[in-house]
């Protein structure tokens, strides 16, 4: 129960470090001197701290935006950056022709059988010639029929893959909007909180 609390507790860590920045500022301007930092005046403790501040909020926001970026596009801002002098206009690039096959093969599972037999004069031979004909058809059929059964099975295959792989980076998705939402934008406030009290200690 105990461990619950202080982990709900430091959840609010942003909240915990300003109130703890604030407090050492402030102690540090009514300390008597003791050490030598106590023994500045409070107008260089103040500008000190609020460059340092300034100067370490920038960069926790930075690193904030930095780390978005590298959730979503897998890069950083000094690719980005790379990337926006590659874009410069003047900058000759290498024309790359890309060459698509637009030739389709199609193929008939039924093809049409040639008859070279001699034709049924008599009526067994007419008989036992619509019977073989039969048979071929009921062949074909069957050899049709599977066909039809191993194409729908691979067909039904790929959709649920598809299926699994989109479930998959739904999931994805929810876990980087999560690691975003919950920690960069706890980095984010804090970084604001020191540059804000760093510009109003300055004042």
């Amino acid at each position: 129960m105990l461990y619950s609390i202080i982990k709900w507790i430091f959840r609010a860590w942003p909240l915990l470090a300003s109130l703890l920045i604030i407090y050492i500022h402030h102690l540090t301007l009514t300390l008597p001197c003791l050490i030598p930092l106590t023994c500045w005046s409070n107008e260089v403790i103040n500008k000190y701290l609020s460059f340092s501040l300034n100067i370490l909020g920038g960069i926790l926001v930075l690193y904030s935006i930095n780390s978005n970026l590298g959730v979503f596009k897998k890069g950083n801002l000094v690719v980005l950056f790379c990337n926006w002098l590659k874009s410069f206009p003047l900058i000759k690039r290498k024309q790359v022709s890309v060459t698509k096959d637009l030739s389709m093969s199609y193929s008939n599972e039924l093809s049409a059988r040639i008859d070279s037999t001699k034709p049924p004069e008599t009526i067994d031979e007419l008989y036992k010639y619509t019977q073989e004909q039969l048979f071929l058809l009921r062949k074909d059929l069957k050899n049709e029929r599977k066909n039809q059964e191993a194409a729908l099975n691979k067909i039904t295959k790929e959709c649920s893959n598809k299926h699994r792989a989109i479930n998959k980076n739904v999931l994805e998705v929810n876990d980087k909007l999560k690691t975003v939402a919950i920690g960069g934008i706890k980095l984010q406030i804090f970084g604001f909180f020191l540059v804000s009290y760093g510009s109003y200690i300055a004042l």
